[in-house]
């Protein structure tokens, strides 16, 4: 049964799913399809070895296990994969208003009983109207309406079409069509992260510019964050281009359909992190903090009941780093079960040392050390290997490394032994890094240890030496890691010289 369609449909159900599909099949199955399904649930965690097809074959046929038959084994795991689709039918449609309506209408339709055809339009539209949403799934579902109505042959006399019903069809297939292309061009310069803003679809790239003199989009609040992220310049960006289009999302925040708003969150949360790594400005991360949140309160995180490590990682640092302790630890504990079991360990053990880390940049001198020495405990417990580790482990130790061994210990061994180790792995083959990245991480321990140079009472002219320092690192490439946290510390420094 390995590879078999059954077993891929089957691994793809959840707990909840198995739980509720098994009250379906006892009402819809044949007794043969239930055992079948019986015996792969008791197994499902079992040996690779429980779903050989002569064994399933004898559980399902004690008495004529000696007489293995494929054909007819094969006859009951299609009726059981047949049922597993009907009732995941039956699950979306039960979530799902618009498509129940829609095959209402066509069921109507094939009757041809053009009453209560144009009646369950007419009350869908009227219902769709009256919601906030107005995202591609609204139009989408509007268009199709309009069509079904606008080309029944029976729509004649007072429902006969005129301006107005064709209109609405033209205008609601306008939005659905302009709002998709907006969409699509949003995600590809996510994905692509080109350094121009062409399509290679000049179909696509010539309609984008056009789109706002269409009638309905002009007055769309999604449709106006859309355009707006589509014209943000690749390079160059500046804090108030990305606030405009941060203040047009909250805008268009009720209006916005799931597809959207994630769509929507990722080119914004890309763009703020290319101006981050380029000015540090610490009203980014406030930005990034409360899209993450907004994204979770409205579900973009959670598939199947898991959340991608990257993206759990990614929202924990950035709570602990905008200063939400509370916050973070309760997001941290509510959604460690949602980790994958496999790299659930080094990532918890990540995100509690992001998080004492921060509280000890927060803490007096006297109780910074504790924070401190917990997140370096942390640290040493992750299991190293995979680059997304190994290059945040680091970074964060020679952080801690300046900021606790250096100016609270007066102790710059930790911090020359940490870099020294830091760059050994940076040069090494193995761990395939691309050479940019390599390079904005030798920039990253470079200035690091140049602003712990300027920490020796014996350095002539630490200011002027300082100053020097904070022009080269701003004039580096943008790509220069810890851009933000380095000139965080310049500007401590600073005050410290005067």
């Amino acid at each position: 049964m390995h590879g078999t369609k059954l077993m891929h449909q089957f691994r793809a159900l959840s707990d909840q799913d198995l739980d509720a599909l098994k009250k379906y099949l006892a009402l819809n199955a044949h007794h043969q399809v239930r055992v079948l399904f019986e015996y792969m649930l008791k197994h499902r965690n079992g040996p690779s070895s429980r779903f050989d097809k002569k064994q399933v074959f004898e559980k399902l046929f004690p008495k004529e296990k000696n007489t293995y038959n494929d054909t007819r084994l094969r006859n009951i795991m299609a009726r059981l994969g047949q049922q597993i689709e009907a009732f995941l039918i039956q699950q979306e449609l039960a979530e799902d208003e618009g498509i129940k309506r829609q095959l209402l209408i066509r069921a109507y339709e094939k009757r041809n009983d053009y009453f209560l055809f144009q009646t369950e339009i007419s009350t869908r539209l009227r219902k769709l109207e009256n919601e906030e949403e107005r995202g591609i799934a609204y139009f989408r579902e509007c268009a199709t309406l309009h069509h079904h109505l606008f080309f029944h042959p029976d729509t004649k006399g007072i429902f006969k079409p005129g301006k107005d019903q064709y209109l609405q069809l033209v205008r609601s297939f306008e939005s659905w069509f302009a709002l998709g292309l907006l969409s699509y061009q949003s995600d590809f310069l996510v994905r692509e992260m080109v350094r121009n803003e062409k399509n290679p679809f000049q179909f696509i790239e010539s309609v984008i510019n056009k789109i706002d003199q269409v009638h309905d989009v002009k007055d769309n609040p999604v449709a106006a964050v859309l355009i707006q992220i589509c014209r943000l310049p690749a390079s160059g960006l500046l804090f108030e281009d990305i606030q405009t289009v941060y203040e047009s999302y909250q805008h268009a925040s009720p209006h916005l359909g799931s597809f959207e708003r994630n769509v929507i969150s990722k080119a914004l949360i890309a763009k703020i992190n290319i101006l981050l790594f380029a000015t540090g400005d610490n009203r980014l991360f406030n930005m990034v903090f409360n899209l993450y949140k907004d994204g979770l309160q409205a579900g973009l995180y959670i598939e199947q009941g898991n959340m991608n490590v990257q993206v759990f990682t990614n929202i924990a640092i950035t709570g602990a780093t905008v200063g939400d302790f509370e916050w973070t630890e309760a997001f941290i504990l509510e959604n460690e079960p949602k980790i994958d079991e496999k790299e659930r360990k080094n990532t918890i053990l990540l995100a509690q040392a992001y998080l004492n880390y921060n509280q000890g940049k927060k803490a007096t001198a006297k109780d910074a050390g504790i924070f401190f020495q917990k997140a370096k405990i942390d640290l040493v417990s992750i299991q190293h290997g995979q680059p997304d580790y190994e290059l945040r482990v680091r970074s964060l130790q020679l952080r801690i490394a300046y900021e606790y061994s250096l100016l609270i210990e007066k102790d710059n061994q930790p911090l020359k032994d940490i870099s020294r180790n830091f760059r050994q792995y940076l040069h090494n083959q193995d761990n395939k890094l691309a050479e940019s990245r390599v390079q904005a991480y030798q920039d990253f321990i470079h200035y690091t240890l140049k602003l712990a140079q300027l920490h020796a009472i014996n350095v002539k002219n630490p200011a002027e030496k300082l100053e020097k320092t904070v022009i080269a690192m701003r004039l580096k490439s943008s790509q220069m890691m810890m851009r933000h946290w380095l000139i965080e510390k310049a500007e401590e420094l600073k005050k410290l010289l005067r």
